[in-house]
Parts: structure tokens; C-alpha cells; sequence
């Protein structure tokens, strides 16, 4: 059974930041960091959703699991584990460095953002969930768009990574 010790926190990652962002221009944003292909179905500048600032976290993945084992045990709820379209760009811009370079980089997104309180099945996520997932070969950046998948495993030992924005401290003095 995976559990969150299935996941190793990533060492150095601990202040990733991502400013506050407007939601605008992202095809044209896109195109500057990923690989021009990999983004060439967007619409034109289509607009995202404004986001506050945000700290992310950075997690490796130590034993094999699907991605919805691995996004499902994560503790919180689900549109709090997702990061907007926009912020995806800005993070791979911003923070290559921590992109996995053996295996891939995943971030889940809702598949409408623009509609933030709509409701996600607990039951089914996949159906109003899917992942952002990166390859990073060199200064090459692949962007690809995937389903919340239950059948296809993820193996440990490629160091596959996991980025989700980070949760907030109820009793930030504690």
C-alpha cells in the first residue's frame, strides 16, 4: 500500500516561491520555456485564472505507485493540490533546477481552472482532474498534458517528482 513516507520531501526545496500572477498571455509565456511543440494546441494567449503567491513543495517518489495513488495520498483536499496553468510555466521558468532530470515532473490542475469552487469528485477525480507532466532533458522542456491515471506505475527508482503548492499552518506559531 502506498503511504506518504513513499515520498521523500526534496532537500533545498524548502522556499520555492511563485509571485503573484495575472493568468494572461500564457501560449506566449509557454512558448518561451517549453519546446514549441508541446504547447502548439493552446489557443492563442488564452487567459488563466490570477493566482496569490504561492510556496510550492517538492516531493521524489521512493517506491512505486500510480499518479492517483500519489496525488490521493497527499494530505488535503484536492483543489488545494492543484496548481493553475500559468503557475506551471512560472514554476519550470523559475525553477528548473528542480525538475527531475531522470524521470519526469508532475502537477495536477483542474481541467476547467476557471471555475475554482466547482466541486471535485472525491470518488472519481480524474474526471475533473489531470496532470501537467514535464520532461526535462537538458535545457530541452516538454510539456505534456495527462490523465489521473490509476493503471500505469510509476516506478521508484526514476526518480519521478511531484509538485504541489504548499498547505498553509492553521497555528503558524506552533
Amino acid at each position: 500500500m502506498f503511504t506518504l513516507d513513499s515520498l521523500r520531501l526534496v532537500p533545498n526545496a524548502r522556499r520555492l516561491e511563485i509571485r503573484k500572477l495575472n493568468g494572461w498571455k500564457l501560449k506566449q509565456k509557454a512558448k518561451k520555456v517549453f519546446r514549441t511543440d508541446s504547447v502548439c494546441h493552446w489557443k492563442k494567449n488564452f487567459s488563466g485564472i490570477a493566482t496569490p503567491r504561492t510556496f510550492f513543495n517538492v516531493f521524489e517518489l521512493k517506491s512505486n505507485a500510480t499518479l492517483l495513488e500519489v496525488f490521493s495520498t497527499m494530505p488535503g483536499e484536492w483543489r488545494k493540490k492543484c496548481c493553475s496553468v500559468n503557475q506551471v510555466i512560472e514554476f519550470c521558468a523559475t525553477y528548473s533546477e528542480f525538475l527531475s532530470q531522470e524521470g519526469q515532473t508532475f502537477f495536477l490542475a483542474k481541467k476547467n481552472e476557471r471555475h475554482r469552487k466547482q466541486a471535485i469528485d472525491t470518488e472519481n477525480p480524474e474526471k475533473n482532474l489531470y496532470v501537467f507532466c514535464i520532461t526535462a532533458s537538458g535545457k530541452a522542456i516538454i510539456l505534456e498534458e495527462r490523465i489521473l491515471d490509476k493503471t500505469y506505475t510509476l516506478y521508484g527508482i526514476t526518480g519521478h517528482r511531484f509538485v504541489v503548492p504548499k498547505r498553509r499552518r492553521l497555528n503558524p506559531g506552533v
